[in-house]
């Protein structure tokens, strides 16, 4: 009898490790796996904090650490996350959509990233991606492409700047450029990921004009040597509208951060 326990025990054991491993999430898309073991490495680190004063540089540090990741990135290309909370708000002459996408790494952690995309009414039925929220049910499994938000300082914006939930369930304000229930077989072409770091130089150059840290001349120099007039007449139609939906967020994020 106690031989037939003892292997029980021992096969519940075995269940419940492989259980364990499996609610690991396997990422499809490399960028988003370096990202979640980046965030899942900080979060052991910080308990080496021992005080507030460590505490305080260990936090300062992460967001730094964090913000250079982006910049490597700027646009984070078909990602995998669940939707929910799809949601709209009407203004006077325009429609605000909302919405999570969430993805859980493993039991007792969660990334959530807030979209809120904002679409003049006269265009409902011709707006790419309000079309396609349109179309997509809560809890869908979605890909989806976009970028972080950042304020003037260039820190990274949170829904809830609590620090005890930054690592372990961070929840970002999220810039949200594309969204299917389909993986996309191809990433940015190459004019258009010219393109799109273009975009987000210009407005790095915007900030230093308004801090007066570079002078007109210089900007308008170096505006040209950018040439993103040039680069962006090579775009298709729909290449076009992502680069414009890229410098939109920008310049919402530059005005109303």
């Amino acid at each position: 009898m106690k031989k037939i326990i003892t292997i029980i025990a021992i096969s519940i054991l075995i269940i419940s490790c492989k259980n364990a491993s499996e609610k690991k999430m396997n990422f499809e898309n490399q960028t988003q796996s370096k990202f979640d073991k980046f965030l899942e490495s900080k979060i052991n680190k910080q308990y080496d904090a021992v005080n507030d004063i460590q505490k305080k540089e260990f936090f300062e540090k992460y967001d730094a650490d964090l913000s250079n990741f982006i910049d490597s990135n700027k646009v984070f290309v078909n990602w995998q996350a669940q939707i929910e909370d799809i949601k709209t708000n009407d203004y006077n002459k325009s429609t605000e959509v909302t919405c999570k996408l969430i993805y859980k790494p493993e039991e007792y952690r969660e990334v959530s990233f807030y979209c809120s995309y904002i679409v003049e009414n006269s265009k409902l039925k011709t707006d790419s991606l309000y079309n396609k929220l349109k179309r997509i049910g809560d809890f869908s499994t979605v890909y989806f492409d976009g970028f972080i938000v950042r304020n003037l300082e260039n820190k990274i914006t949170y829904v809830n700047d609590d620090e005890m939930l930054k690592l372990s369930y961070p929840n970002f304000k999220f810039n949200l450029l594309n969204i299917s229930e389909k993986k996309q077989e191809k990433n940015l072409s190459q004019n258009l990921n010219k393109a799109v770091n273009i975009n987000f130089e210009v407005f790095e150059l915007l900030k230093k004009k308004v801090n007066k840290e570079i002078s007109e001349k210089e900007w308008k120099k170096k505006m040209k040597n950018l040439q993103l007039e040039k680069i962006e007449k090579s775009l298709n139609p729909e290449e076009k509208q992502y680069s414009d939906l890229v410098k939109k967020y920008l310049v919402s994020d530059f005005m109303y951060q």
